[in-house]
């Protein structure tokens, strides 16, 4: 065990003591109006533990929750580790397709699921699968407690309904430091995804260290993003239980929910909060006129994870808003963080890069795998006791990748004088859109199931708002338009992996050896484009062809009354594209309101008329 813990009895011990230092009304979770107490997680755990056992789930099986409902979430991700099983939480926003493919993965012996999603996934119609449906969440308020009737109309074979009539366990099991404790899920450079084992161990290791960096036992984390990626869930409800402290998850990030997430800065005294480069990107574009939304008595840093973080953005961000922002860099196989630009005080912090190494040992190394000189580019070569085990029912790519404790990350950087380190790129041709790793692999993979498709190339192209846009070029029949294809992907792939822009092309860019030449797709994608050549003055013209290209529909299909609700395609990522291609076409800049206050495309247009002279 780690040295701070090293003298705890047992794994249990470890795993609990941040939450023994707290009386049972403590808060845990903030979540909209609802609050969770740790005294209501400890009664939830207890029950649910009594409730695997009758089901005969046991120790070490996996049970997953498909979900992103934080008070779900939150009471279930802890009860199943607590209780010895291995959790495995799953993207709602998934395709029944990209569901039923971790399911085949994780192969586990419960399932817990919304009532629409286990129709929508078909779950069951498998037999192998216990399924149980996640009910309504009952409100925490005062009334609720007093006047609620226990045999009230719920349905008694729902969560959290089906542990009301279960006495709680006397006392819950020990754990095993090294039985796989979570399963998460990464883009592999296939269409098959794989399924990360992390143990009891490495998380507990890995969270000592983030305390130990950023300090976090005892603070208040505002965390909103998904609950299905390691940053969401592991930084979300673990870390929180882990450090006594208190997880807060006002609302669901969007565009629109901007200026209601940084009220909650202050409202609920929040000390941390962990966001990724885009959500930066968007606080700066969109709060601007917010300067001292973290100018409160409590408020200590923020934290980046999951992207890049540009330099420019860093600096103009820790100027506009007056708060420390630190960088941090990890992988789903390393639980989260492995190199990190902290606070000052953590003897890591530089300004432009993602810092130094903290728990763990970092070699960059060359292709014969000898480390290279300060100041040349290597591959970043991790070691240290919060590595993932293997991955799932994948031995292959494991050994590849995993060897005596060392993982080879596939991602490249360079080494100063001083011990700093600033990544360069990525040997293999992982996207990574808005916080999240696309693998081109899978969407070409998609795009070739659709009759009509002679070829397709997907890359990643560089923006400054999303990190990277995800584009293809295809050589299709011509029956099959652009169009299409987007919504043949749309209707296999989740939103952040359908492609944002489809280039049909007669002819692929090639290498003398006859493979595609990543290289020649990204400059076909990467030239002049159609709306660039457009000279057309009329706004409303204007406003339905750029829209039809960025939400990838036909524009016979858009009218100026077309809505948020009503498009395909149209989410926070697409609305801000909308605004930066109308804003370039007619060189206006609109304000913080104009934007948030764009609900149908003739909103755009009036809004648009409103700045020409």
């Amino acid at each position: 065990m780690s040295d701070t813990h090293s003298q705890l009895a047992s794994p249990r011990a470890w795993l609990d003591a941040g939450r023994k230092q707290l009386g049972p009304r403590s808060r845990f979770l903030v979540a909209g109006d609802t609050t969770l107490t740790y005294g209501d997680i400890d009664e939830h755990t207890t029950k649910f533990a009594s409730y695997l056992d009758q089901l005969g789930v046991a120790p070490g099986d996996p049970v997953m929750v498909i979900s992103n409902d934080p008070i779900a979430v939150g009471q279930l991700s802890l009860a199943i580790i607590r209780s010895g099983r291995c959790l495995c939480v799953v993207d709602p926003g998934g395709t029944p397709r990209e569901i039923r493919a971790s399911l085949v993965v994780v192969e586990p012996a419960l399932i817990f699921a919304r009532g629409d999603e286990i129709d929508r996934c078909e779950l069951r119609q498998d037999c192998v699968w216990t399924v149980v449906e996640l009910g309504a969440k009952p409100a925490k308020t005062l009334a609720n407690r007093l006047f609620a009737k226990r045999d009230s109309t719920a349905d008694k074979t729902s969560w959290p309904a089906v542990i009301d009539n279960c006495s709680a366990a006397s006392e819950l099991p020990d754990l095993d430091p090294e039985q796989c404790a979570l399963i998460v899920f990464t883009s592999g450079s296939t269409s098959r995804p794989k399924g990360v084992e992390l143990s009891l161990r490495a998380i507990l290791t890995h969270f000592e260290t983030l305390d130990h960096v950023f300090g976090f036992a005892g603070s208040v984390v505002h965390n909103v993003l998904p609950l299905s990626h390691v940053d969401g869930l592991i930084e979300g409800p673990l870390m929180t239980y882990f450090n006594g402290a208190t997880w807060v998850r006002p609302i669901d990030f969007s565009v629109a929910a901007i200026p209601e997430l940084l009220d909650s800065v202050y409202r609920h005294q929040v000390t941390h909060m962990l966001v990724v480069p885009t959500m930066l990107a968007l606080y700066d574009r969109l709060a601007s006129d917010m300067p001292d939304a973290f100018d409160t008595p409590d408020f200590q840093m923020i934290v980046s994870s999951a992207g890049p973080l540009p330099t420019a953005l860093w600096t103009r961000f820790e100027s506009t808003f007056d708060t420390v922002v630190c960088n941090s860099y990890g992988l789903s196989e390393t639980v989260t963080s492995s190199i990190a630009s902290g606070p000052e005080s953590s003897g890591t912090r530089r300004v432009g890069t993602i810092g130094r190494p903290i728990g763990c040992a970092v070699e960059l190394i060359n292709e014969d795998g000898a480390p290279v000189p300060e100041g040349q580019i290597g591959e970043i070569v991790i070691t240290g006791d919060h590595l993932f085990s293997r991955y799932r029912n994948d031995e292959v790519s494991t050994t590849k990748v995993l060897t005596d404790r060392t993982f080879r990350t596939g991602d490249l950087a360079i080494r100063d004088d001083d011990g700093f380190i600033q990544l360069r790129g990525r040997k293999s041709s992982m996207i990574v859109r808005g916080g999240r790793n696309i693998a081109p692999a899978e969407i070409d993979a998609v795009i070739g199931q659709l009759a009509g498709v002679v070829q397709s190339a997907t890359t990643g192209i560089d923006d400054p708002m999303w990190g990277q846009r995800v584009e293809t070029i295809i050589i299709t029949e011509d029956t099959v338009s652009s169009e299409d294809v987007v919504t043949h992907c749309r209707r296999l792939l989740s939103p952040h992996k359908v492609p944002q822009r489809v280039l049909r092309v007669n002819e692929m860019p090639l290498t003398p050896s006859g493979k595609i030449d990543a290289a020649g797709v990204r400059d076909r994608l990467s030239g002049p484009r159609h709306e660039q050549n457009d000279h057309s003055s009329d706004i409303d013209d204007v406003v339905l062809r750029a829209a039809a290209r960025i939400f990838g529909v036909s524009e016979a299909d858009l009218s100026l009354s077309s809505t948020i609700d009503q498009v395909d395609g149209w989410d926070s990522l697409a609305h801000l594209d909308l605004v930066g291609a109308i804003e370039d076409h007619f060189s206006i800049i609109m304000s913080n309101a104009d934007i948030l206050g764009i609900r149908n495309l003739g909103d755009a247009s009036v809004i648009t008329r409103s700045h020409r002279p």
